[in-house]
């Protein structure tokens, strides 16, 4: 269990220093020319908005990692209960509930950071989808 978690880790550190690399090369009008979310109008998300950079909302988008994280460990979870058979639990039948959790969880991580980051309409559903589709399966 140490490995998973140390690996959910790393990859999860990895995607932080991408979304930081992209936070610092990309300016914030690569999103220009996409509709702008009405909500994003007039809601701040306890966040200012800067569009000068790439990430709109810094903070509200680095804090979707919580989601890749847990995303990434459910899946890792889901993919060793898949090998070992290990049948303990009703869970652990059926590894793919597991892995559908972790691919949503994922979902919602790159939905609501392209939502953050950009404040677009297109990016609003799939902050939108995301949460629907893990609300769902709660």
């Amino acid at each position: 269990m140490q490995k998973i978690l140390i690996r959910s880790t790393v990859i999860t550190t990895i995607m932080l220093l991408i979304w930081i690399g992209l936070n610092q090369i990309l300016g914030g009008n690569i999103w220009q020319g996409m509709t702008l979310s009405k909500s994003a109008l007039t809601v701040e998300y306890c966040e200012f908005s800067n569009p000068d950079l790439f990430f709109h909302q810094p903070m509200n988008t680095y804090s979707n990692l919580v989601y890749f994280f847990f995303g990434v460990l459910i899946c890792q979870i889901a993919w060793w209960d898949y090998k070992s058979r290990n049948f303990q639990n009703l869970l652990a039948n059926f590894p793919l509930l597991s892995a559908l959790m972790g691919v949503c969880f994922i979902y919602l991580s790159f939905g609501s950071t392209f939502f953050h980051a950009s404040l677009t309409w297109a990016g609003q559903r799939m902050d939108m989808n995301g949460y629907t589709v893990l609300r769902s399966h709660w």
